[in-house]
């Protein structure tokens, strides 16, 4: 039973009970029929009374009169007995442990029962299962951050409006946004053969030079290649040569990379079309970069069962943003609809295969067009969360604005 006082005074907290009381309630042959009723009750306890913890004198009052008025004495004696245990119970240094062991043998158990489909055929979509209950269970394993209820002012604006982050290329992007930080999440949007590709080169190889450690920029492209091509792409943007002078000069052209990026591997490229989230995670995992980019994410494979194709977008967002937090900036590009075509500011609501369901997951989206001008291309912002400098001018976080294309080094270029 003192096992069972260290699960409800771990699920005494709402925060933990979130994290763990569904995997703990799978493991209901290991707890009594007490503890198992009182769990459940905790629930509505919870979302009924908006209560961050339990107060066991009033929780048992309430889980006795109020839920289960019809209890019999001596049930009613049992549950006393409980809930007089927990009221003077003192939290031991085990008991994220155990519940953390319940949580680990509950994944376990429903990790072998799908396992067990996929071996007899009966179930098509148990690896995504599978991948979804190690996601769930990794998150468990989230420790909060020791400073998690730091208010040292000097702290918070060093935090928010430090020096770091990755300066843009082009001046009117700085001007806009300000510098991108880890865990910032941004789309460019744009009609097919605009330049999506380009822009994020263009600003990504700027930003590879800034990296201080020796991590890289991750860049998966799904739809553009093959993968040599690619690389000489990077390599242009990067240096800002056209493809004559490189001919005319290789070493000169390596060198100059190398100047710029302090190391050859410094971009890692690599063509995968129809890569699915879980490849894209064993890369992540390998290279661990300072930058990822996605070219383009919507074009992954996951998340798609018993899923709209929005539903799946969403889903493939949100787990982009949980990646940008773990590693870096995560850049990407989506296709805009036929309704962008001929415009040189499309609006944010023109994204293939959705509207504006994936924005809630976005720090920043900048939608390009252009029109029949054939190197001019119009920036529009159309959401901006990003905090900035405290140099930055609010009334520009949104807007638009004209640059050029440049395709013969692979770069944009501002026209101030």
């Amino acid at each position: 039973m003192s096992i069972e006082r260290d699960i409800l005074s771990v699920l005494a907290q709402r925060e933990r009970y979130l994290r763990y009381s569904t995997r703990v309630l799978s493991r209901g042959a290991a707890l009594t029929r007490e503890t198992t009723q009182i769990i459940k009750d905790m629930r509505e306890y919870y979302s009924k009374y908006s209560k961050d913890a339990v107060e066991w004198g009033e929780f048992s009052q309430w889980f006795l009169l109020v839920q289960h008025p019809m209890y019999k004495d001596e049930t009613v004696e049992l549950y006393q007995m409980v809930f007089t245990a927990m009221d003077s119970h003192e939290p031991t240094a085990l008991e994220d442990d155990i519940i953390r062991s319940l949580y680990e043998q509950a994944t376990a158990e429903e990790i072998a029962v799908i396992s067990g489909k996929i071996a007899e055929g009966n179930d098509r979509h148990g690896l995504e299962e599978v991948k979804q209950l190690l996601d769930s269970w990794v998150e468990s394993q989230i420790e909060e951050e020791d400073d998690e209820d730091n208010w040292e002012l000097q702290d918070l604006m060093q935090a928010t409006y430090s020096d770091g982050g990755y300066n843009w290329r082009m001046r009117e992007l700085n001007d806009h946004c300000g510098p991108l930080r880890d865990s910032n999440l941004v789309l460019f949007g744009a009609r097919p053969g605009i330049g999506k590709t380009c822009l994020m080169m263009s600003e990504v190889s700027h930003m590879a030079g800034q990296i201080a450690d020796d991590r890289c920029v991750l860049a998966i492209h799904n739809e553009e290649g093959p993968a040599k091509e690619l690389r000489l792409r990077w390599l242009q943007s990067t240096i800002g040569w056209t493809p004559v002078e490189i001919d005319a000069n290789m070493q000169g052209a390596m060198e100059e990379y190398v100047r710029c990026l302090g190391t050859k591997d410094r971009i890692i490229v690599r063509h995968m079309p129809g890569a699915s989230v879980q490849e894209l995670e064993a890369l992540l995992v390998k290279h661990n970069p300072a930058i990822i980019v996605v070219d383009q994410l919507r074009l992954c494979a996951g998340f798609g069962k018993n899923n709209t194709e929005v539903e799946r977008l969403k889903d493939l967002y949100r787990w982009a943003r949980i990646q940008a937090s773990a590693y870096g900036p995560f850049l990407t590009v989506h296709q805009a609809g036929d309704a962008a075509e001929g415009r040189l500011y499309p609006s944010g609501n023109m994204l293939e295969g959705c509207r504006t369901e994936i924005q809630g997951a976005l720090d920043l989206q900048i939608m390009i067009g252009s029109d029949d001008d054939s190197t001019r291309r119009g920036m529009n912002i159309v959401k901006n969360k990003l905090v900035g400098t405290l140099d930055s001018d609010p009334s520009i976080r949104e807007g638009n604005f004209e640059v050029r294309i440049n395709p013969t080094i692979s770069r944009y270029e501002g026209v101030q």
